[in-house]
């Protein structure tokens, strides 16, 4: 605040000497004018510089888990800094003579235009806004809305945008994705997993304890929330569900662990010299062919 403090001060000090300087009126108007705009524009750029000051500590506070509050924080910014301008003019034009009413309602008459040609841009603001005070995602979240899937990368005052698996990024409207359905999938506490074991009749009932021993010594392997279970006689295999929670909810992590399940499973099958089944079929024939 240093520099505009001090230009406040000389600026008081050129006021009280144009008193001295000359006696004529209008050039004391005139002079007066200028000093009172001068002395609003620093007067604003001071406002301005601890608005700055106060989004600055709102953003290093929310910097430390990045969050879509972050921006709101700078749409904020922005709106306090185009708001102190259109003041400052407003002031400005009411020093120059200049009938504020006037100038007041035809904004308004445009702002109604402008806001009618841009109904989409308005519905996309207020749908960011939406999503900031909901919180239903946040950067760096993996999210399934609709038909796109991904990462999101930034949530704008237009736009969401999400990195896709196939490292596209795809930008959703806010008021499209506020509407939306949204699958957050990095709020997961655990990844669910099943798979159908099946083998064949020759199989003993002590192949399901094996099974769920391998999930009980799994350490990424929740053991208070699987499932493995004799659910069907099927044509040509006896078929074990198997349904758990990995803890590991990533993609690299979830596959390393159902690899190694899948591993552990078909070594214990082998091992009681078992066998997994797959689709067969016996064809008899009763009766020999006729001969020609």
């Amino acid at each position: 605040l240093r520099k505009p403090i001090a230009f406040i001060i000389v600026l008081m000090g050129i006021k009280a000497a144009s008193y001295v300087l000359t006696d004529d009126i209008g050039s004391i108007l005139f002079m007066g004018r200028i000093f009172w705009g001068l002395l609003n524009l620093l007067i604003f750029w001071i406002i301005a510089i601890i608005g700055d000051f106060i989004f600055d500590i709102l953003t290093a506070k929310f910097f430390k888990r990045p969050s879509a509050a972050i921006n709101m924080i700078d749409l904020g910014r922005r709106l306090f800094r185009i708001s102190l301008l259109i003041i400052l003019l407003l002031i400005l034009l009411d020093l120059c003579g200049a009938n504020v009413n006037a100038v007041l309602a035809s904004l308004g008459i445009g702002g109604a235009a402008l806001a009618f040609a841009s109904k989409d841009t308005i519905a996309n603001f207020f749908g960011s806004v939406s999503l900031v005070a909901d919180r239903p995602f946040a950067i760096g979240d993996w999210i399934i809305a609709g038909n796109v899937e991904g990462v999101v990368e930034a949530i704008g005052i237009r736009s969401t945008r999400v990195r896709t698996f196939p490292k596209t990024v795809i930008s959703i409207p806010n008021s499209i994705l506020a509407n939306e359905s949204i699958n957050n999938m990095s709020k997961m506490p655990l990844r669910r997993n099943d798979f159908v074991v099946g083998l064949t009749y020759s199989t003993t009932p002590d192949e399901i304890e094996d099974i769920k021993k391998i999930l009980t010594d799994n350490l990424d392997v929740d053991n208070n929330t699987f499932s493995v279970r004799f659910v069907d006689f099927g044509a040509s295999s006896l078929d074990i569900k198997v349904v758990y929670y990995a803890r590991g909810i990533g993609y690299d992590e979830n596959a390393k662990t159902r690899q190694d399940v899948n591993i552990a499973v078909m070594r214990a099958v082998l091992a009681r010299g078992l066998s997994f089944a797959f689709p067969s079929r016996s064809v008899y024939f009763e009766n020999p062919m006729p001969k020609a």
